[in-house]
């Protein structure tokens, strides 16, 4: 039986690094000890919130039987993600997870590799933006965007002066924001090199459905 979220509080993301992930285990009860032969076992998120973002957990974890709005992954790996009911599954930078046999909404997939998306209830486009790792691309032109605007604005004051007649001051702040947008998405051209260096994500066997707004009703029609 799925986890019911009806007395949940409504509280903001909660997020779970090795440390607080220790401190969740003794107070909800979670089993296991972490090894690939014991991994722990989430299937109870009783008091927590429904929005829930592990970071840099390496330890075997098996996550199942939850109904939730969004779970998100940040340099995670070893972590096994099954029959669930998930709104948004986000995995950023992660490697050796398993998502099996779940109903998804939507997946997010940005750098990272060597992931398996199997057995899973999806609709057509989210699969197919997960496989291209679409999210990954957008945000990476947005920055190209950014990045271009403001270069193209340093460059229109430093040529018309007497915009800064009354606030100088702007052009430093075009200049700064610039510069750290460019460090930035060089940060985000490497993680990609790196990335692409790891076996390819797996998309096996998923059954496709053209009803994109399933899961979004089933959490609207609950009491």
């Amino acid at each position: 039986m799925y986890e019911s979220e009806q007395h949940m509080p409504q509280s903001p993301w909660i997020k779970i690094n090795r440390r607080k992930f220790a401190s969740l285990q003794a107070r909800i009860g979670w089993n296991g000890s972490g090894s690939e032969q014991d991994p722990y076992i989430i299937d109870t998120i009783s008091g927590l919130s429904s929005f829930l973002k592990f970071e840099k957990i390496i330890d075997h974890i098996i996550i199942k039987n939850l109904t939730i709005s969004n779970i998100t992954l940040v340099k995670c790996r070893n972590i096994i993600i099954q029959e669930c009911n998930i709104q948004l599954l986000s995995l950023n930078s992660c490697q050796e997870v398993v998502v099996r046999e779940n109903t998804l909404q939507k997946v997010q997939i940005m750098y990272g590799g060597n992931n398996v998306v199997t057995k899973n209830k999806i609709p057509r486009n989210s699969l197919f933006h997960a496989q291209e790792h679409s999210m990954e691309k957008l945000v990476e032109r947005i920055f190209l965007f950014i990045i271009a605007f403001l270069v193209f604005g340093t460059f229109f004051l430093y040529t018309n002066p007497t915009f800064l007649e009354d606030t100088p001051w702007v052009i430093y702040i075009f200049i700064g924001l610039g510069c750290l947008l460019i460090f930035l998405y060089i940060q985000m051209v490497f993680k990609r090199l790196r990335s692409r260096k790891l076996p390819s994500d797996r998309f096996e066997e998923n059954f496709i459905t053209e009803e994109r707004d399933m899961l979004r009703q089933y959490f609207k029609d609950r009491p």
